[in-house]
């Protein structure tokens, strides 16, 4: 139960609050008095702290905020056995930018401060006009207050979009011409944003199997990883190659909450993947291996398939050993054509299944809340004097271009430098020594972080004509509810009944798509073995959880 301490000392914090906001707006300077503040940020748990005068990073920000940041005990937030050994004393950092808990729990065992809404609007401007402009008012808000727990984990990251990848001079080989105007996006990688359907890519993948267009022993027409297409085609998120992770996406079907694997667009997806297996588009071989996206690149890699879908933030110079780059070095004659995932030959939605368009587990939305155990927290132990301080502080670094710059990409002309026009270009890295360490004040509200990486990449083309491109995004389906506030015991429940739901999920897919199990005649079979694995009550914990809907339209309220 809540401790009654904090609203006893709320009219004291307040009045000093107000002191210290009278003082500021007559013009004195917020950072006069030095002061010394425990700091836990994202790179410390890399760095030693014994040689904390020698990075050039804490000296300079030392200075800026005439502030001296020392280093809490327990650094590696990641373990979360010391984190709960942490905890179990009843505190935490005075300030911490990184620690994976229950917001809820430490609010309640009073042992956290809260940020009133009054407070970010006066002493965090920036962070409050993201807030403004993300909703993220919404998120770990105190009951009944104008007020939050934290600032949650925040970046602004479109939705992980599929995109198509096809062996272009295989298309080439064989007379296959690509739809609308090809734009080289990196040498021999070209993008169009028109695409193909359903029925075309049958056809391409057909021809690139009959007439073995690797000119090798043979050529797959899709590779291991291919149920990453559930994850665009139909109401269907993959299961393959995520360990389980996906098996509680959710979503609504004919007014009903399913789990993913459990609906008529899945048995759509399914239909159409044992299609491509009788026609030798799929074998048996990658149906069995189709746990592995690892297994699936190798294949793309060895030259041996001439399709694969994968994400399109991956068509980056910057790493070599994504699609498509790293069959394209093994390979000099090869060329690669990325278009959007494949529509609907029937629908025209975007999606295999006739029963429902794309499919994805991530939150759909131009900001995305990450998980919300990882927040930016100040410790009851924090008195109102380092509160204002840390607040701006964290505004600064966190919600500023120049203090983003700064945090996570360190000087330039010393950590880097711009490749060509600044913010217009990307940033070329440099190595240096450990005294030049960044982001040791930084923490998970990174609004700055994507676009700086993305400047000036290939995708960065990819991205704007998918998001401009009409239906893209509408057929995309999300998840139907979520639970933000880590309110629900879903975690009790994937504990309990992951395990068994996915091996039953695995097995029927790979037997429907070979065609050991007839698909019609076995879903009932398939459906009741997921009920006897949990499935319902693990779906009746769910409807505790809240609308991903009221997510985006901002009406989360609790």
């Amino acid at each position: 139960m809540r401790r009654l301490r904090r609203s006893l000392v709320t009219g004291v914090v307040v009045g000093l609050i107000t002191l210290l906001a009278a003082g500021a707006a007559f013009g004195q300077d917020p950072f006069a008095k030095h002061l010394e503040i425990e700091w836990l940020g994202w790179a410390m748990r890399f760095n030693e702290e014994e040689k904390a005068d020698t990075y050039v990073y804490l000296q300079e920000m030392s200075e800026r905020f005439n502030t001296t940041f020392t280093w809490p005990d327990l650094r590696d937030w990641s373990n979360t056995e010391a984190v709960a050994a942490q905890l179990a004393t009843g505190r935490i950092p005075e300030f911490c930018a990184v620690l994976q808990a229950n917001m809820d729990e430490l609010y309640q065992d009073d042992m956290i401060r809260t940020w009133s809404y009054e407070d970010i609007r006066e002493k965090m401007p920036n962070t409050a006009q993201i807030m403004d402009e993300t909703g993220a008012w919404s998120f770990l808000r105190v009951p009944g207050e104008d007020a939050v727990m934290g600032i949650p984990q925040l970046y602004n990251k479109p939705l992980t979009m599929m995109v198509s990848y096809y062996r272009l001079d295989w298309l080439e080989k064989l007379g296959i011409e690509p739809h609308g105007e090809l734009v080289e996006i990196s040498p021999r990688v070209f993008w169009s944003s028109e695409g193909f359907d359903t029925e075309e890519m049958r056809q391409i993948l057909k021809r690139f199997v009959d007439e073995n267009a690797s000119g090798g022993e043979r050529t797959y027409g899709l590779g291991s990883y291919f149920p990453a297409t559930f994850t665009s085609f139909g109401q269907a998120g993959s299961l393959f190659g995520t360990e389980g992770r996906g098996v509680d996406i959710n979503v609504l079907e004919d007014g009903e909450m399913k789990f993913m694997y459990a609906t008529d667009a899945y048995r759509d997806a399914l239909k159409w993947f044992n299609r491509l297996y009788e026609e030798g588009i799929l074998t048996k071989e990658t149906v069995i291996n189709a746990q592995s996206s690892g297994a699936a690149k190798e294949l793309w890699d060895s030259g041996h398939l001439g399709y694969m879908q994968y994400h399109y933030n991956y068509i980056t110079e910057n790493d070599t050993t994504e699609v498509p780059f790293q069959m394209l070095l093994a390979h000099p004659d090869a060329k690669v054509l990325v278009v959007p995932t494949e529509k609907n030959h029937v629908t025209g939605l975007y999606g295999a299944s006739a029963g429902g368009a794309a499919m994805t587990p991530a939150i759909p939305t131009g900001f995305r809340i990450g998980t919300l155990g990882r927040a930016a927290l100040a410790s009851s132990e924090l008195s109102d004097e380092k509160f204002d301080r840390a607040m701006r502080i964290f505004d600064w670094l966190h919600s500023t271009r120049e203090g983003a710059l700064r945090n996570w990409w360190g000087i330039e002309g010393v950590n880097f430098d711009w490749s060509g026009e600044p913010w217009a270009s990307p940033l070329i890295y440099h190595e240096v020594g450990p005294e030049h360490a960044t982001n040791l004040l930084g923490g998970y509200w990174l609004p700055w972080l994507y676009e700086v990486r993305k400047l000036g990449t290939p995708y960065e083309t990819v991205e704007n004509d998918l998001l401009a491109k009409a239906g893209y995004m509408d057929h995309y389906v999300h998840q139907y509810r979520y639970d933000f506030l880590n309110e629900t015991n879903i975690i009790t429940m994937r504990k309990r009944y992951d395990s068994g739901l996915t091996t039953t999920a695995l097995e029927y897919t790979a037997n429907f798509i070979l065609g050991d199990i007839d698909i019609d005649a076995g879903w009932d079979d398939y459906v009741a073995d997921l009920e006897k694995n949990g499935m319902s009550r693990y779906l009746q914990e769910y409807e505790n959880a809240p609308l991903v809907d009221a997510y985006l339209d901002g009406r989360i309220e609790y």
